[in-house]
């Protein structure tokens, strides 16, 4: 008869099948790199890597520009030229997925290092959803060395090595096989038909191409990109237990970086579409949040001489709500009455800012 195996032997087994098994997983996400936090390695990422791509087109722009557009996702369609119009000064939309206080502090910071000098204006979208006190800074800051250097020593040493951790994680791997899948599909169509799905011009705007297309032929489907949201979201305010102080500090540090320097300076807070907020205002304590947040960034306007204008609701800026391409991104006939409400606050004539 054979001899049972030892529970020694079984152990050492599984053990060592379980190492491999995540020494392989963590290679392969370290080599496909979906998410673009392990510098400029493996495939096209599946989101964007913007604070990279914003950093080159930045370098790139002629001559420094004059002001910055800051903010997350939820600012890239802001229109510089629009902005050009308005306060007769070169933008330049700077604004990256997931921004965070972190993130415009480096980048002004970096503009500072590399100028000698601040922009003369600088307008700043606040997400109420990245002053949450839970959430890291974002992986993909600590890959990009040019901006993560101007805040590397503000950052708990966790928090930087956090992308490491990731690469075992599950959304990671699935990732990954979208990246591969992706690839084989890419290589199995046409050139015609592998128009990007969006990129940025020259000046950091966003432009939806694929969306566009569909919103054109009437093919776009607004309510799946709601519901992400409202899923995404809900899980968000749900953990959200207060301010970050970390992250005020940042943003005050950001805010005096600039009118310590002569540079105007013009917050708000970023829109949400009614039905999400509905959503959030009923399951969550998105209310209490916001509030807090609006009271805190009207002292902040005080202390500092920023302008301030709270823009988080479609009334704010008499906005449409068909002009959205999910619950959070507004689209130009939207970002073009925001700048409108922005600037018609300043009780001086816009030419001042030249």
């Amino acid at each position: 008869m054979a001899q049972p195996v030892a529970p020694r032997i079984c152990t050492n087994i599984f053990v060592a099948t379980l190492f491999t098994l995540l020494l392989v997983i963590g290679l392969l996400n370290l080599c496909v790199n979906p998410y673009g936090q392990y510098g400029r390695r493996g495939l096209t990422p599946i989101v964007q890597d913007t604070r990279s791509q914003k950093t080159d087109l930045f370098n790139a722009f002629p001559a420094p520009a004059d002001g910055l557009i800051l903010g997350s996702s939820r600012a890239m369609k802001i229109e510089t030229s629009y902005l050009n119009e308005r306060t007769s000064l070169r933008f330049f939309n700077y604004g990256v997925n997931h921004g965070r206080p972190e993130d415009y502090l480096a980048i002004l910071r970096m503009y500072q290092s590399q100028t000698g000098r601040l922009p003369k204006a600088v307008v700043l979208g606040v997400d109420i959803a990245a002053l949450n006190d839970t959430i890291p800074a974002d992986a993909r800051m600590s890959s990009e060395p040019r901006l993560f250097r101007h805040i590397q020593r503000e950052i708990p040493w966790h928090e930087e090595f956090d992308r490491y951790f990731q690469l075992f994680s599950l959304h990671q791997t699935k990732a990954s096989f979208q990246s591969l899948a992706r690839l084989r599909k890419r290589n199995s169509e046409d050139c015609e038909q592998l128009t990007q799905e969006e990129y940025f011009g020259p000046d950091g705007v966003i432009h939806y191409a694929r969306r566009s297309r569909e919103m054109e032929r009437g093919e776009y489907d607004f309510e799946a990109a709601l519901e992400y949201n409202q899923r995404e979201f809900q899980a968000l305010f749900s953990n959200f237990r207060s301010l970050s102080s970390t992250r005020l500090r940042f943003l005050r540090e950001a805010v005096q970086l600039c009118t310590a320097n002569d540079c105007r300076v013009y917050l708000f807070t970023t829109v949400h579409h009614p039905r999400l907020r509905e959503l959030l205002i009923t399951k969550t304590k998105f209310e209490l949040r916001e509030l807090e947040a609006i009271e805190w960034l009207h002292r902040l306007s005080q202390e500092t001489g920023a302008r301030f204008v709270d823009l988080g609701r479609v009334e704010c800026f008499e906005g449409n709500t068909t002009s959205f391409v999910d619950g959070i991104h507004p689209l130009e006939p939207n970002t073009r009455k925001m700048v409108d409400c922005l600037f018609r606050f300043t009780k001086e004539p816009v030419y001042a800012l030249q």
